[in-house]
């Protein structure tokens, strides 16, 4: 098994563990000579080099000295690279899928998360596993994410042409694209920066705690996983266009005001909001009503989240970096009589999907 921890403890610039591997400046650098016995030792079994134009034999000659496998795949967005590197994805996502592996450019920063962007959005997204992290084009850095999609713009461009069919549907694409903007904004190592602040969004995670509060004003996932976020989905036969919207739609017996809501965005969604039901405690969905005490009213919200987490690439991919992470959301009504979700029912929701 990898020893990670062995690997960060060498001091390589920019070494981080993504996909049962590690990402790193590149080992053909001098200045990286002295990890190599230690990387190897840990567990490195595989080096892939992503560099474009690098044409020497002393990479790969290093690793055969070492007993370490080389594998070449070449990162740009000329149409030469993009097909080439169409070609040889299969065999790169197996390699990655095997894990004990050193993946890096020169820098180990920006065509790396090039690399394992179009290996998620193309084939590990399929298989429900979390986006990586983005380490080169933050926004923080004053990077944006411009580079990556030209890449991944092109590779879904080629796939179409070669294979006459898209290789996913085009909303699929995008929602996908949309995850690595997110991850660009405000992610560090895998979840939530807690050092610096951006476009005035502000960090509640709680390092001491291990919390994180879900505020719609917040730095990513936070901002997410509120129910005011964009996050469409289709219930039911009904679009939503926000969890907010569906859940504001159940105060309302008419069903085409309560389709109305639904296809409204968070904000609009919430103004929409009264309390006449709160007298008999009724709620409506689709014409049947429902007790708010009730354990089938429980069950259809958990459903309508449910649907939300298989369909909305964005908001799993959220859900899922806080792995490990205690959900809370302050500030909201605790009192079940008075609010169609509390604090309580919301994160346990949540979390049950995230970890089951």
């Amino acid at each position: 098994m990898l020893d990670i921890e062995r690997i960060i403890q060498t001091g390589i610039p920019d070494i981080a563990p993504v996909y049962g591997g590690v990402r790193g400046r590149t080992l053909s650098s001098h200045k990286q000579a002295y990890a190599w016995k230690t990387v190897v030792a840990a567990g490195i079994r595989l080096v892939i080099d992503l560099r474009k134009d690098y044409t020497s034999d002393k990479y790969s000659e290093l690793c055969r000295q070492f007993g370490v496998d080389y594998y070449h795949y070449p990162i740009d967005n000329d149409r030469e690279t993009i097909a080439q590197m169409v070609e040889l994805f299969p065999l790169f996502c197996e390699k990655i899928d095997q894990g004990d592996f050193y993946i890096a450019c020169a820098m180990g920063l920006h065509r790396t998360d090039i690399a394992l962007c179009t290996y998620w959005v193309f084939h590990a997204a399929d298989k429900g596993i979390y986006p990586p992290s983005i380490r080169g084009y933050r926004q923080i850095n004053g990077h944006n994410t411009d580079k990556i999609m030209r890449v991944l713009n092109a590779f879904y461009q080629y796939m179409t042409e070669r294979d006459s069919k898209e290789p996913m549907p085009i909303e699929v694409f995008k929602e996908r694209k949309e995850v690595i903007i997110d991850l660009s904004r405000d992610v560090k190592e895998g979840y939530i920066d807690t050092h610096r602040k951006s476009n005035q969004l502000v960090d509640y995670f709680d390092p001491d705690t291990n919390t994180l509060d879900i505020q719609f004003k917040g730095k990513y996932p936070s901002n997410v996983l509120s129910n005011l976020c964009s996050n469409g989905f289709r219930f039911e036969g009904m679009v939503c266009s926000s969890m907010e919207g569906f859940l504001q739609s159940l105060k309302q017996k008419d069903k085409d005001k309560q389709r109305q809501i639904c296809s409204m965005k968070g904000g609009k969604a919430r103004k929409q909001s009264v309390t006449s039901w709160q007298t008999d405690q009724i709620l409506w969905w689709k014409g049947q009503a429902y007790d708010r005490q009730g354990e089938e009213y429980l069950k259809l919200i958990r459903r309508a989240y449910q649907a939300m987490f298989d369909q909305c690439e964005r908001f799993r991919a959220a859900l899922m970096t806080t792995c490990g992470i205690t959900l809370i959301s302050s500030g909201s009504e605790e009192n079940p009589c008075k609010t169609i979700l509390t604090e309580q029912e919301f994160c346990q929701i949540l979390t049950d999907m995230r970890d089951s």
